[in-house]
């Protein structure tokens, strides 16, 4: 299922958890209630549901991201130019993984 329709099935159930409580609160009647706490149940499950689905994507792309650094550090041992090729690759994908990197200054100028 995709995020969009987990976070409108959440609503739904968020509405329907809405009227039950209103009917209880009119009539006192105990399975309203119980109804109200299934509904709100069911929306809070739905909503982790797509949080879940978009931390697992990003999840997924940070393994491919490291997989492929992993190999690009195996091929670099000894070479300074793909060494810093690495360097700049990684940098870039904490960046883009949200993780702040601040200056680095290696001391390497190249040849």
């Amino acid at each position: 299922m995709k995020k969009e329709e987990l976070w409108a099935m959440a609503a739904k159930y968020e509405a329907k958890a809405e009227r039950a409580y209103m009917n209880f609160q009119s009539t006192g009647i105990s399975r309203y209630d119980k109804a109200r706490r299934e509904a709100d149940d069911l929306a809070s499950a739905l909503r982790m549901a797509a949080e879940a689905k978009e931390t697992y994507s990003a999840l997924v792309g940070l393994r491919g991201a490291i997989a492929t650094l992993t190999v690009q550090a195996m091929r670099a041992e000894g070479d300074p130019y793909k060494l810093e090729a690495l360097r700049r690759d990684l940098t870039a994908m904490a960046k883009l993984h949200g993780i702040s990197c601040g200056p680095i200054d290696t001391g390497w100028k190249g040849r």
